[in-house]
């Protein structure tokens, strides 16, 4: 829920957000995304692998064999991270030699690396999440997660649309920073509201928050 909100945010405040910080940082905007877009599954693979290296108990059992070890969950995880850091380096090694003559510019380097670093990213997601569904009958929500990110599309997309139609980015800091925290409160807003209707867990953990801070006052 939160991943995708956090991502939300990033992807559709990375321009206005580089503009802040400074206004010729905002030719980098597609990276940013990239980058956004990357980390969300490496949260989610890192998460899932963590689960699984927690759930094994091969550490504690003290007559392990060196081939129990072997066929652990601990060594399958350290197994994925390894091929997907040697497929990284190898990847990008082979890439950068094929185009590193015809590149024109760092900013080109900078976009091909974090193409190629999302490109190795998401194969090892889904692996990792049919892995995990193999070995353990935790069910995931995927219509949540559908739910969520259909949430996310209509209430960020919307203040990205009205963030290119109104927001003016010559204004000064002190009139521009608090359009930007406007529209990113907005958004949260619309997502928090339509994940409430559509999703009864949404629904669920409101009522709690609002009735924890009940209590508290």
């Amino acid at each position: 829920y939160f991943a995708i909100l956090f991502s939300a945010i990033i992807i559709t405040f990375a321009k206005p957000g580089l503009h802040v910080l400074n206004p010729e940082y905002v030719v980098v905007e597609y990276i940013v995304i990239i980058l956004a877009v990357r980390a969300f599954f490496k949260i989610i693979t890192k998460n899932i692998l963590m689960f699984i290296s927690a759930k094994d108990m091969i550490d504690i059992n003290e007559k392990s064999s060196f081939l129990d070890y072997i066929k652990s969950r601990i060594i399958r995880v350290s197994t994925i991270e390894i091929i997907s850091s040697i497929s990284y380096i190898v990847i990008l090694a082979t890439i950068l030699l094929i185009i590193v003559s015809g590149i024109e510019s760092q900013l080109e380097l900078v976009l091909y690396w974090a193409l190629i670093i999302l490109i190795i990213q998401v194969p090892t997601s889904l692996y990792s999440i049919i892995y995990f569904r193999k070995e353990f009958s935790i069910k995931i929500e995927i219509q949540s997660i559908v739910k969520y990110l259909v949430a996310a599309i209509i209430s960020f997309g919307l203040s990205r649309i009205l963030l290119d139609m109104v927001l003016e980015y010559d204004l000064e800091l002190i009139k521009f920073l608090p359009q930007i925290l406007l529209f990113i409160m907005l958004s949260i807003g619309m997502y928090i509201g339509i994940t409430a209707i559509i999703d009864i867990k949404t629904r669920n953990l409101i009522n709690a928050v609002v009735l924890e801070m009940k209590n508290r006052i």
